[in-house]
C-alpha cells in the first residue's frame, strides 16, 4: 500500500484514475442474522480493530470522508479512496455505482478552476459522448470548488451513465471527487454522492 504524499507528474495521469477504477469492479452479497448475546460481545470486542482499520484507511491522506448507505469503502490506493455499491452486478453488462476521491499536488496554483474541471471530466478514457448538463461553483468543507453533472456513454457496457464531479481547490493541491452511476440509478445515487461530498473534511497541516 502506498501512502501520501505522492506527487502527480501530470494532470492527465491523475484524471485517468476513474477509468482505471471502473475496470476493477468489486461485488459482495451482504448477509444478516439475529445476534446472540455472545455475538454482541464479540462485536463490541472488534470495535478497536475496526477503528484501527479506519485510522489506517485515512493514514497520511489530507482529507477524511464518510460512507453512504450503499457506497462503501472498498479500496485505498496511493492518494485515493474508492467507494462502491456492493451489488450484486454483472460487471460485463452493468455499471457499478462508484465514487473516487483522489488528492493531487499541483506545481502551480490552479487559477481557472472551471477550465481545469472540464479538462478532468473529458480525460476519462472509459467514457464517450460526455455532455455537461449542470455546472456551478460551490464549496467543499469551506474550500472553493467547482461541481459538474454530465451524461455520457460507458464504453465497456454501452450504458448511458451519469457522471458526478466536484473538485475542491487548495493552494498547490486539489481534491478530485468523481461519481458514476447508470442513468437508471441516477435518482437513487445522486443524494448519496452529495452526502459523501458534504462529509468531506480536510486535515490540518501536520495532523
Amino acid at each position: 500500500m502506498y501512502y501520501f504524499p505522492l506527487k502527480t507528474r501530470s494532470s492527465r495521469l491523475k484524471s485517468m484514475l476513474l477509468s482505471a477504477f471502473v475496470c476493477s469492479i468489486f461485488s459482495a452479497n451482504a448477509t444478516s442474522h439475529k445476534q446472540t448475546a455472545h455475538e454482541q460481545t464479540a462485536h463490541q470486542q472488534t470495535k478497536p480493530s475496526r477503528q484501527k482499520v479506519a485510522d489506517e484507511l485515512f493514514k497520511d491522506l489530507p482529507f477524511k470522508v464518510q460512507q453512504s448507505q450503499h457506497l462503501r469503502f472498498v479500496k485505498r490506493t496511493a492518494n485515493s479512496l474508492i467507494l462502491k455499491d456492493n451489488g450484486p452486478y454483472d460487471r460485463n453488462k452493468s455499471v457499478v455505482p462508484l465514487m473516487v476521491l483522489s488528492s493531487s499536488e499541483s506545481e502551480q496554483e490552479i487559477v481557472d478552476m472551471i477550465e481545469f474541471s472540464k479538462q478532468q471530466l473529458h480525460h476519462s478514457q472509459s467514457l464517450s459522448e460526455v455532455t455537461i448538463e449542470q455546472e456551478n461553483t460551490t464549496t467543499v468543507a469551506g474550500i472553493r470548488a467547482y461541481h459538474i453533472i454530465a451524461r455520457a456513454i460507458d464504453l465497456k457496457t454501452s450504458t448511458s451513465v451519469m457522471v458526478f464531479q466536484t473538485i475542491a481547490f487548495q493552494p498547490n493541491r486539489y481534491l478530485l471527487i468523481q461519481g458514476l452511476a447508470a442513468q437508471t440509478q441516477a435518482k437513487q445515487f445522486t443524494p448519496q454522492f452529495n452526502q459523501i461530498v458534504d462529509s468531506v473534511s480536510f486535515k490540518k497541516v501536520g495532523s
